[in-house]
């Protein structure tokens, strides 16, 4: 296009019209300081100075720019034509400002990219009167980087980023206006070389836009609209050429970044979905819960009382169990009454299970890991009736494996606990009364969380160890294995 730089500005800072947004910001900071009056001898440094600075305000806009670089052929159609006849087209044509080609449809358009490096993010514009692969490599190149470098900034890293890739995913931005005008242009170019039936699908192209123009100030839309009007009219030629969509020019493209959605998002949801597996494969693996320390003869814990060491109870001494018989669940010892058959009796074990005492207060006993806590719901457990603590194991059932406990804790008498942050799934809870040995669980209750316009729901579950008049959970009792 003749005139590509009107008014010089490109040429004042020293850079192509097709300049990246990057490199015009460079561009100009080094212009600046080179021709700043207080470091500058030439007599015109002042004048100069400014004119870089008004280069810089006009290029250093994507719209502005956009304005800038079509200013050559803003004036044709709007100059109009003798009365029943179209004013004859310049003869320079509008040419790719990357490879200087001219083409039937140029396309003005403004592709993002966006840079980012922790707290710093900075969005540029790469724009300028493209032609079909020209415009493909700059929508490649753009968002290309964008992906590569347009994520790792905070806040505006990730929001920049998308409305970057949204944007150049659906072509880039196309200023109407501009286009409307490029075509025109180019379709009187076409009419002068006698190309009348292209010239006459390109006006039809450029009259479509110019339809959807609003009203402005210098009323370019009405004139636009006019002069396609009449030139189309004025052309020799009425056969119509069909052309391809002006924006098919980027539909490879725009499959390529829809591909590469795809993948970086169903990448990510195999990624999350096979780190939930492979944590929930690990603490299958890992469960093998610390064997109870063997039985002790009551003889030697009374050992430890003076009082008890020297007064045996006539009545009860500890034995052996026969040749062959299963050992005693855990907390129970061997008691012989009067050196009868032998018999179980419990004693309360004085740490848990995996050696470490247990907690002052109601919490997790410590030692044991804490499995599925990326998720929302809450688990309560109150034993606010009961006289006796409580060992409590609350135990994830997954669809295919065995169950395994994701939190173990300790609730003393009178006491309660509430396991947070439990992720959605079906679990039950078991728990063994320290007085006693007895153990019993809950059937299985499931935990769900639902995304909603605000945020998350998710399940509170409530469960109570005592009876609670017409409670809908029900206890059964289990077994050592079991537990």
């Amino acid at each position: 296009m003749s005139g590509r730089d009107p008014l010089g500005y490109y040429e004042v800072l020293g850079i192509h019209p097709s300049a990246t947004a990057a490199e015009i910001k460079a561009a100009f900071r080094r212009k600046a300081m080179e021709y700043h009056p207080d470091r500058c001898t030439l007599p015109n440094a002042t004048a100069l100075f400014q004119k870089i600075n008004t280069a810089f305000s006009v290029l250093g806009n994507p719209e502005s720019r956009a304005e800038y670089d079509t200013e050559p052929v803003k004036a044709g159609p709007a100059q109009g034509a003798k009365q029943g006849s179209a004013r004859r087209p310049p003869h320079d044509p509008v040419r790719c400002s990357v490879c200087d080609k001219v083409s039937a449809q140029p396309i003005y358009v403004i592709f993002y990219r966006v840079t980012s490096l922790v707290l710093a993010t900075r969005r540029d514009g790469v724009q300028g009167i493209y032609c079909k692969k020209c415009a493909e490599k700059a929508c490649f190149k753009a968002t290309a980087h964008t992906w590569l470098l347009g994520w790792w900034g905070f806040p505006w890293g990730p929001i920049y980023t998308l409305s970057a890739l949204f944007t150049n995913l659906v072509g880039g931005k196309r200023p109407a206006t501009v286009n409307a005008r490029v075509l025109a242009h180019q379709a009187q170019y076409f009419a002068d070389i006698r190309e009348f039936d292209l010239a006459r699908a390109i006006a039809n192209e450029a009259l479509k836009l110019a339809l959807k123009l609003p009203p402005n100030k210098d009323n370019e839309a009405a004139e636009l609209r006019a002069f396609l009007d009449a030139f189309i009219a004025a052309l020799p030629s009425t056969r119509t050429l069909l052309l391809p969509s002006r924006w098919d020019q980027i539909k490879r493209m725009t499959l390529a970044q829809l591909g590469a959605m795809v993948l970086l998002f169903g990448g990510l949801a195999y990624s999350i979905n096979w780190n939930a597996q492979q944590e929930h494969e690990e603490a299958v693996a890992s469960y093998n819960p610390t064997p109870a320390p063997d039985p002790q003869p009551v003889a030697s814990e009374q050992n430890n009382s003076p009082q008890t060491a020297q007064n045996p109870p006539p009545s009860s001494t500890t034995c052996d169990l026969p040749a062959g018989a299963p050992p005693p669940p855990s907390g129970y010892v061997v008691d012989c009454p009067n050196n009868t058959r032998p018999s179980l009796s419990y004693e309360r074990p004085a740490q848990a299970p995996n050696g470490n005492p247990w907690p002052a207060v109601a919490g997790y006993v410590s030692g044991y890991p804490k499995k599925y806590t990326n998720g929302y719901s809450t688990i309560s457990i109150d034993n606010g009736q009961n006289g006796s603590d409580v060992f409590v194991k609350i135990v994830a059932e997954p669809a295919q494996g065995k169950a395994f406990p994701i939190r173990q804790l300790f609730i003393p008498a009178h006491g309660s606990f509430v396991a947070k942050n439990v992720r959605a799934g079906t679990y039950d809870v078991r728990y063994e009364n320290l007085d006693t040995g007895d153990k019993e669980g809950t059937p299985s209750f499931t935990l769900t969380e639902t995304p909603v316009s605000d945020g998350v729901e998710y399940s509170r579950y409530e469960l109570t160890l005592y009876t609670v008049p017409d409670g809908n959970m029900q206890m059964h009792p289990l077994s050592d294995d079991e537990f």
